[in-house]
């Protein structure tokens, strides 16, 4: 779940992951994360406003908090989220399916959880 202490706010925390974390992309999100010491995790989304207008971008971040709250990871991550232009075009579960993939790239699901979830949806 993210709640609103789950989430990272401060750009020093964005400057850090960007710095020092790892990234990994698809067609439509970039995925920056970050190791940290802690039992959980905490979530950032940052979109651009070459994505969309104000109200496609606050539809993205309120998607992407949704999706992350249905996805079950790994605690201990920094993890900023930041759709790329299409992005805001995609329906729900298309954009569930990306996220997906990328924390799968990230190794941020555990070992169990990935098998169940391809198995029950199509890629």
């Amino acid at each position: 779940m993210v709640s609103r202490g789950m989430r990272l706010k401060k750009s020093d925390e964005f400057v850090a992951i960007a710095k020092l974390g790892r990234s990994w992309r698809n067609k439509f999100l970039i995925l920056r994360t970050l190791q940290r010491e802690r039992d959980s995790n905490k979530f950032g989304f940052s979109v651009s406003r070459r994505v969309g207008n104000a109200v496609q971008r606050n539809r993205l971040k309120r998607c992407l908090r949704e999706i992350v709250k249905q996805i079950p990871t790994t605690n201990g991550w920094d993890i900023v989220l930041s759709p790329r232009n299409g992005a805001a075009e995609m329906k729900f579960e298309e954009l569930r399916n990306q996220v997906y993939c990328l924390f799968v790239k990230g190794g941020l699901l555990p070992s169990e959880e990935i098998g169940g979830f391809l198995a029950a949806n199509d890629f």
